[in-house]
């Protein structure tokens, strides 16, 4: 069964576009291998965090709340026990050095990160199973191995956005404060609906559903 980690946003959004490889937790995991990226249902509303957000599509990536929007590879988790540690991996983490808290702070490291098609699904803390609306599993490598990114990735060359979606509020990553939608407040883009449905129709995938 594949499992998830919820972000908030836009750090969720900048992990999935591959902008930030790292993503800081106050505590460490032994977890390899496949993990969905999940976008909290509250975001981050330091400025700090929304400056990073440059390119319109990852724009439009951010602005969908309560979901799957990514996955990736998880491949090692490192240790800052200093801020100058913590600072060094600056351009991967994305986080100002100033929010490093001792005694020590973790970094999950993210490869061949990829957008996927939205997925509405509660989030929860730590890593969490991701099941189907029937109650089986989707499994991982289904998600993975799915053309669907391919063409995630042509809709947004053509400037088409990607929605929001309803979701479980999600734990922050560390020192994030909770933020508010981005500028111009929720909408926008061409509705995901039919856009998921039919994707996920003409992949072989079943779509994940909230469960309510």
């Amino acid at each position: 069964m594949p499992v998830a980690l919820s972000v908030r946003q836009p750090w969720a959004a900048l992990l999935a576009a591959g902008v930030k490889t790292v993503e800081v937790r106050t505590w460490p995991t032994r977890r390899r291998g496949p993990v969905l990226i999940h976008a909290g249902r509250v975001a981050d509303d330091r400025p700090e965090a929304w400056a990073l957000v440059t390119d319109p599509a990852v724009f439009e990536l951010a602005r969908l709340r309560g979901g799957v929007i990514g996955a990736a590879e998880l491949t090692d988790c490192r240790t800052y026990d200093t801020v100058e540690a913590f600072a060094a991996d600056a351009t991967a983490h994305l986080n100002d050095p100033a929010w490093f808290t001792p005694p020590r702070l973790y970094g999950f490291v993210f490869a061949a990160a990829r957008v996927v098609s939205f997925a509405p699904y509660p989030g929860r803390t730590l890593f969490f199973p991701v099941e189907e609306y029937s109650g089986g599993a989707m499994t991982a490598a289904r998600v993975f191995a799915s053309p669907l990114v391919g063409e995630v990735a042509a809709e947004r060359e053509r400037g088409g956005g990607w929605g929001d979606g309803p979701g479980e509020q999600a734990p922050p990553p560390h020192g994030a404060a909770g933020p508010p939608p981005p500028p111009g407040g929720g909408g926008g883009g061409r509705a995901m609906t039919n856009f998921r449905k039919n994707d996920f129709r003409k992949n072989n995938l079943v779509p994940i559903i909230c469960q309510v």
